[in-house]
This record gives C-alpha cells, structure tokens and sequence, in this order.
C-alpha cells in the first residue's frame, strides 16, 4: 500500500517578497590631462585619460575620435588611456577637435578639446626634428687646388 500525503495549501494568502531595487548608476567621470593648443606638423604629443574614473567602479571604455579624421591618429600600440597622438603634414594650419568618449556600459561622457596643426615650410636639416630652423650656407673664394679641382670650403649655419 502506497500512501501519499499532499497539502493544498489552501486557505491562506502569500505576500510577495519585495524584490531589491538595484542602486542607479553612477556615470564615469572624465579627466584628461592638458595637451599642447598648437603643434609643428608630423609631430606627437601624449593624451593621458588615466584619472578618469567611475564611482561604481565598473569597467571603463574609451573611444579617440578626431575631426576631421585624416589630420591626427593614434599611434599603434599605444593602449588606453594612454595614447600617443601623431599629425600628418599639412599644407595650411589646421584645426582638429578631439573627442574622448569613456563608458562604464551603461552611461557614457564625452570631452572634445581642439588643437592647431601648425604648418611651415621645412628646411633639409629641421624636417625631422620639427623645429624651425633656419640653414645658412655660405662659400668661401677657393682655398686650394688638387689635381684639376679647385677645393671649397662651405660653412653651414644652423639656427633656431
């Protein structure tokens, strides 16, 4: 003999347990370090977001996004939130706006900063060093013969 014993319940009403509310997000906050307003073409400066933060200590994203885009990139490899920011030459001076957008996944916030591309016209000996320095060449009367050559001296000025 099977014997089973079951219990309706019945009679009684149940009230349902509260359910907890989750506590609202706290959006990132953004803290960028200062960058340069202006800066020689074909040059590179750092773009530091690393003190941004979030008060509910979720995870951060970041974005870089520049305007107009083919005036300045990330170098690769540089990792967030640290970056290294190089600029094309330019044939004028150019403005571009930098966007830094960080994200905790639920709330996003954005900082834009403009800096200036400033563009000059480049000597042989200051194009790779950015500077604007002026090359001064000049040539003495002769000073020997050697064989059938007539040897010169040049001096070579640089200034910044």
């Amino acid at each position: 003999m099977i014997c089973v014993a079951c219990s309706g319940g019945g009679g009684g009403s149940s009230t349902p347990q509260p359910q907890p509310v989750p506590p609202p997000n706290n959006g990132p906050t953004i803290v960028l370090a200062s960058i340069p307003s202006a800066l020689d073409e074909r040059q590179s400066f750092a773009l530091n977001a690393s003190q941004s933060n979030d008060a509910d200590s979720d995870p951060l994203t970041y974005q870089v996004e520049f305007a107009p885009s083919d005036l300045a990139r990330l170098t690769d490899g540089s990792a967030a939130p640290n970056w290294i920011v190089e600029t094309p030459e330019v044939n004028q001076d150019e403005v571009v706006t930098m966007t830094v957008t960080v994200s905790d996944g639920q709330t996003s916030v954005s900082e834009s900063l403009d800096f200036t591309i400033v563009n000059y016209a480049r000597n042989p000996l200051s194009s790779k060093w950015g500077t604007r320095a002026i090359v001064t060449q000049t040539q003495t009367p002769p000073i020997a013969r050697l064989g059938g050559a007539i040897l010169f001296r040049s001096i070579v000025t640089c200034t910044h």
